[in-house]
């Protein structure tokens, strides 16, 4: 290699170095931008936006509604009273029976032949007592042989009383009226004593279900009227009345209610129909109150987050009544306490916001 080649490059590798430098330092001057830019930007978004609302006094009526479904006033399943094989069934699933009537016999030959024969010793040993009192007048008999006959006769209508009532639950009938469903039972099937063989289910009056707060359970009344509607006939009202009130409440601090539902011929319900109550009241009463949006989770055991030195904290609260939009609180709120009203899936207990909404971020 001559010199000129090698001063070549000499010059090539210190421009290759220089060009080099000059790029790490454009790089790590880039990437402190780049921290800085990250650092700033967690500052900024370490507040979570959200829109909040104050607590404000509001009139609610103390009328109120509650979601609930149908149920049937009666639900029995019937079981069989003796033993054997049917040998005639009377009904299919929706047929509706009266209270006492046939549903399927058994067979019971013999003990009808049972029955004939004890039937027929009895008349044989009464004409017997008939005779041998006629014959003691004269000497021909004795107290003892009488008291003997007597005694047999007994015994004869004690058995045949227990035959007829073998032969008597070997037809299988209805303890109630209403419509036959699920039925286990075919024509020459063998049963047994306590063997289920279908249910009646009682609609001509149904219950209607509904659990109410705590609030609007002391609002209550056994008797009351009540007016119910449901999806199935968008309009059409029906009318109850209060027949029964939980003394005690469910684990979600709920009442169970039920009203009496009279069943319609022109709209007739159905067990298991979804429907709402209508409790109508009198007067109104002021509370505190959110909005719907307000509320995490369910009425049942519903929370707020609530704002305190751009700073949430999830609390319990206990709801009342409620409209379109707002909700009565019963209870974890006071007048002028500050909530979030959108953007809590992004909370947690602690968590610092920042208000978006100018009418609540007004009264931080």
């Amino acid at each position: 290699m001559n010199k000129r080649k090698v001063i070549t490059l000499i010059v090539a590798i210190v421009i290759l170095g220089t060009l080099a430098a000059i790029i790490s330092s454009k790089l790590k001057a880039n990437k402190k931008v780049l921290n800085e830019n990250a650092a700033i930007s967690q500052i900024v978004n370490d507040a979570i936006p959200v829109t909040a609302e104050v607590v404000e006094e509001m009139e609610f009526k103390n009328s109120f509604a509650g979601d609930g479904s149908f149920a049937p006033t009666q639900r029995i399943s019937v079981a069989s009273d003796a033993q054997g094989k049917i040998t005639k069934l009377n009904v299919n699933d929706g047929t509706f029976v009266s209270k006492g009537a046939v549903l399927a016999i058994l067979d019971h030959t013999l003990l009808s032949n049972q029955s004939s024969s004890i039937e027929v010793n009895i008349a044989k040993s009464t004409k017997d007592l008939q005779r041998l009192k006629t014959l003691l007048q004269s000497g021909g008999a004795t107290q003892s042989q009488i008291d003997e006959i007597e005694t047999g006769i007994k015994q004869y209508e004690i058995q045949l009383s227990s035959i007829k009532k073998q032969i008597s639950d070997a037809y299988l009938k209805a303890p109630i009226s209403g419509t036959v469903v699920n039925k286990k039972i075919e024509h020459g099937m063998y049963v047994s004593v306590g063997m289920p063989i279908l249910d009646i289910v009682n609609i001509s009056t149904l219950d209607f279900q509904t659990y109410l707060t705590e609030s609007q359970v002391f609002k209550t009344k056994l008797g009351q009227s009540v007016r119910l509607s449901t999806n199935v006939y968008p309009g059409v009202d029906f009318n109850g009345n209060v027949k029964f009130i939980d003394v005690a409440a469910s684990p979600t601090k709920t009442y169970l209610v039920e009203i009496a539902v009279p069943n319609s011929n022109a709209h007739p319900l159905k067990a298991g129909l979804d429907g709402k109550a209508y409790f109508e009241g009198s007067g109104s009463s002021k509370s505190p109150a959110v909005s719907r949006s307000a509320i995490v989770g369910s009425f049942d055991e519903a929370q707020v987050y609530i704002i305190k030195d751009s700073i949430v904290s999830l609390i319990p609260v206990d709801i009342g009544l409620s409209t379109n939009d707002k909700v009565q609180i019963t209870g974890g709120l006071q007048v002028g306490d500050r909530v979030v009203t959108s953007g809590q899936i992004n909370l947690k207990e602690g968590t610092k916001i920042s208000v978006s909404n100018t009418i609540a971020a007004a009264n931080q």
